[in-house]
């Protein structure tokens, strides 16, 4: 049974590896505040529109560094085989799935709330000995050379949750120029799936085709497949500061104090804490431990899901924390004055290995962008786990945007080990309707908050 769960979580990252990205032209569209309260609360606060309804959107993102697909575009990524890459030392890959609902923010003077829903899937393999990837790869061990293969704190590791988020935040001060803004977001969290591998340490030996698997100590948990697998929480924490064009004393967006606008920034910096938190997983737990001595005639069964002959298997039934993707993220926008805008961003993770539940990748971007109401075009430069570079686009007009990490690939025939897409549908409204008539009620007295 615990077999089974590494060959499953294994041959899964194989066939379809996607790593974490952060949808990067959503999260510095100053026109899509909803999609960025995911990376920062705060960005609600004073937001551009005064109303933001995201409808629905999505965000996908495919790499490894054991399999690809030979000169070959996106478009076209159906029509060819993946090739193994052989030869890895070590293997590793991560992905992320999203699907957005329904969500929206809205600028009540100096204060902001907002509401998201989300299904998400994070999941990683680190630290795999390239022998175990090229194996599920090719399924035979014909080209392995012999030697000794050792995996140390390798780890495998999948959540997929559903989530309802609730942000506050508001202006915290602002005077002169300078505005200071932070925001909270807490979270319900539905498990849908779980599983962990850990592997503190193994050997496997190859001799002539004879492969021996030695001293495999290593833990487990998954829960049995179920809609819901147990229950819990998150948090985000969220704070900016900017430097406006104009004074902002009495500063209160979208309200006639403020001629029923919010006043652009020169420069922004931001600071979040994200996706803290964690399930408690309750519904058909499973974990333990593994530790086995074997002689394989062929290295592949190794992983074969339907061998009962482990020599120790030791496992409970009882309740166990799955902890959410947890990362530190910092921003920082300047703004030309002339709708051309560039930033930057980096999202850490926070070290958890030892732990069930996800992590995520690190990533730092920048980005350079045209940005008004009705279209914003940008081109982020991203590197993926700090080394690997990436040339994406991003464009939105009025409520629709379309964004990649990759535009290499759909753009010319290439050794592709990447695939990057992400959409989403909004309606933004600009306008209070509380400042229809220049904000003002019949008896002449400002009818929007200024709270």
């Amino acid at each position: 049974m615990s077999q089974k769960i590494i060959f499953q979580a294994l041959l899964l990252l194989c066939l379809a590896s996607t790593y974490a990205q952060e949808n990067i032209g959503l999260m510095m569209d100053n026109f899509t505040p909803v999609n960025k309260s995911f990376l920062n609360p705060s960005e609600i606060v004073d937001q551009k529109p005064w109303l933001d309804i995201s409808l629905v959107g999505v965000g996908v993102h495919a790499r490894t560094n054991f399999l690809y697909s030979p000169k070959n575009r996106i478009l076209n990524l159906g029509s060819k085989e993946l090739i193994p890459i052989e030869g890895n030392k070590l293997s590793s890959a991560s992905y992320m799935a999203q699907i957005f609902g329904p969500s929206a923010s809205i600028s009540l003077g100096r204060h902001s709330i907002g509401l998201t829903t989300a299904v998400r899937s994070y999941g990683i393999a680190r630290r795999v000995p390239g022998i175990i990837t090229d194996i599920l790869a090719d399924q035979n061990n014909a080209n392995v050379v012999d030697g000794t293969f050792e995996a140390n704190r390798a780890r495998v590791k999948t959540l997929t949750w559903a989530e309802i988020g609730l942000t506050y935040g508001r202006i915290l001060k602002s005077t002169g120029k300078d505005v200071y803004s932070g925001a909270v977001t807490l979270k319900s969290v539905h498990g849908l799936h779980e599983s962990s591998v850990f592997i503190r340490n193994a050997q496997v030996d190859v001799d002539s085709g004879v492969a021996t698997l030695n001293n495999l100590n290593s833990q487990f948990s998954y829960a049995d497949p179920n809609t819901f697998i147990g229950r819990g929480m998150g948090v985000n924490l969220g704070f900016h500061y900017q430097r406006k064009l104009k004074n902002v004393d009495q500063y209160v967006p979208h309200t006639v104090i403020s001629n029923c606008q919010s006043v652009d920034y020169k420069f922004k910096v931001g600071a979040s804490l994200i996706d803290v938190g964690y399930i408690n997983v309750k519904n058909g737990p499973r974990s333990g431990q593994i530790t086995e001595n074997s002689n394989l005639e062929r290295l592949e069964t190794t992983f074969d899901p339907t061998r009962d002959d482990l020599e120790s298997i030791s496992q409970s039934q009882n309740n166990y924390l799955a902890v959410l993707p947890a990362a530190i993220s910092g921003q920082f926008d300047y703004n030309f004055e002339n709708g051309l805008f560039v930033g930057g961003s980096f999202v850490q993770k926070l070290h958890m290995a030892r732990l069930k539940g996800t992590e995520r990748s690190n990533l730092a971007w920048v980005n350079v962008r045209y940005e008004h109401k009705l279209i914003t075009a940008g081109i982020p430069v991203s590197l993926h786990n700090y080394r690997d570079p990436q040339l994406g686009f991003y464009v939105r007009i009025w409520g629709l945007s379309l964004g990649t990490e990759n535009l290499v690939h759909y753009l010319v025939n290439t050794d592709m080990q990447s695939a990057s897409f992400y959409a989403d549908l909004r309606i933004p409204l600009f306008k209070n309707p509380s400042c229809k008539g220049g904000g003002k009620n019949k008896k002449g007295v400002s009818s929007c908050p200024s709270w």
